[in-house]
């Protein structure tokens, strides 16, 4: 139904103004300089360059890894660069022109100049998806949607949905997270649940930025840390927690640790508070000596940034109180450190999880494990900015 709008303001002028076929029940409204766009996803100027895919996507893997993820700016050369065969649908829209986009299909933009363009499209709710998985069986979003409508009535085909529509979007990141919240709320075992987490980094490796790669972890740390939790108190299944837990830290600190403090490219938040960072405990040059060992991080100097202060140096300083601490640094590997802030910062995590990350991180790594709230915090300090 058309909405109530006043005739005489401009948002009822400009519904008006819309032929009857193009009164949905969502109106887009999209204005953008030459050179921006929107990158493919699912659902007129003067002059818009138009790239489209019929709802199963690229036709071949080497396609869809050089188009899924790649920034609008960059896809004509992208797209020049594939065999004529697995290039998609292209369409130049001129001033005056509608172009109808049938639904599911993939569709990418290039503003070629100042554009002011209103479109309209129909909302999820307003789609069949029945009918439209029976129509594209390949699409992954119409795999996706199904199984998020016969989820908790079908497990078992909800689980090879999720899958399948991953298979076939294995850089689609959003349908990757959801998957593993349904794996966490179902009895699926938690091995499927840790093969789930190493894919998803895998991936995320393989086809995304250092930037990319900091959002993805924002979801998954919460859910990690979940997933450690409700495992980690039964024996035979704390191997899972520490295991997945262990792979998301590494992949973390490989991901920030040429940006923490005594590294050449730190430049992590002045606002950080020294807390989160006295929990780590890893190798570079120390402020004092110079020399490159395992240290933490002391205290903030003059200018605010803080010291990487190597373990030698730090026995050193505290017998001859020269340099003094926020946080007394542990001899112990693996010793999980809360500063003071253990009940605000572990979210409610048992003795039972720490007792299995310890046991694990203690005879394996030399590095502190942080909470979820530090993990966060390090995330969003715009380290990778």
């Amino acid at each position: 139904p058309a909405p109530q709008l006043a005739a005489t303001s401009v948002p009822g002028q400009i519904w008006e103004s819309l032929p009857e076929w193009l009164r949905c029940s969502a109106v887009v409204l999209s204005v953008g300089p030459g050179g921006s766009g929107v990158a493919f996803h699912k659902h007129a100027p003067r002059r818009k360059r138009w790239w489209l895919y019929p709802p199963d996507g690229p036709t071949t893997a080497e396609a869809y890894d050089a188009l899924a993820l790649c920034p609008v700016a960059d896809l004509d050369s992208k797209v020049e660069s594939l065999p004529f065969q697995d290039r998609p649908l292209e369409v130049i829209q001129l001033e005056g022109q509608g172009l109808f986009v049938p639904a599911l299909w993939w569709h990418a933009t290039l503003d070629l100049e100042p554009t002011l363009g209103i479109g309209s499209q129909y909302s999820m709710g307003e789609v069949d998806i029945h009918v439209s998985l029976e129509e594209h069986p390949g699409s992954g979003f119409a795999l996706y949607h199904m199984a998020c409508e016969v989820h908790k009535s079908d497990e078992a085909r909800a689980m090879k949905l999720f899958e399948e529509a991953l298979r076939r979007e294995p850089c689609n990141f959003y349908y990757a997270t959801n998957q593993l919240l349904f794996y966490l709320n179902t009895a699926c075992h938690p091995r499927t649940t840790m093969n789930l987490f190493d894919d998803i980094l895998a991936q995320a490796s393989k086809s995304l930025s250092r930037m990319q790669k900091m959002l993805v972890l924002r979801f998954l740390v919460p859910i990690a840390c979940n997933f450690a939790e409700w495992h980690a108190v039964h024996t035979r299944l704390a191997k899972y927690s520490t295991a997945v837990v262990k792979s998301l830290w590494d992949y973390t600190f490989a991901l920030v640790a040429d940006v923490l403090p005594g590294k050449q490219d730190y430049c992590l938040s002045r606002r950080l508070p020294d807390w989160v960072l006295a929990e780590l405990i890893y190798p570079a040059p120390c402020w004092n000596c110079g020399v490159e060992k395992l240290g933490k991080v002391g205290r903030s100097g003059i200018d605010k940034l803080p010291r990487f202060i190597c373990e030698t140096c730090w026995h050193i300083s505290r017998r001859s109180k020269i340099v003094r601490s926020k946080s007394t640094p542990s001899s112990t590997p693996g010793q999980l450190l809360f500063a003071g802030k253990r009940d605000n910062c572990t979210r409610g995590a048992g003795d039972a999880v720490d007792a299995a990350i310890h046991q694990y991180l203690g005879q394996h790594l030399h590095l502190r494990l942080p909470s979820e709230e530090q993990l966060a915090l390090v995330l969003m300090s715009g380290c990778c900015l």
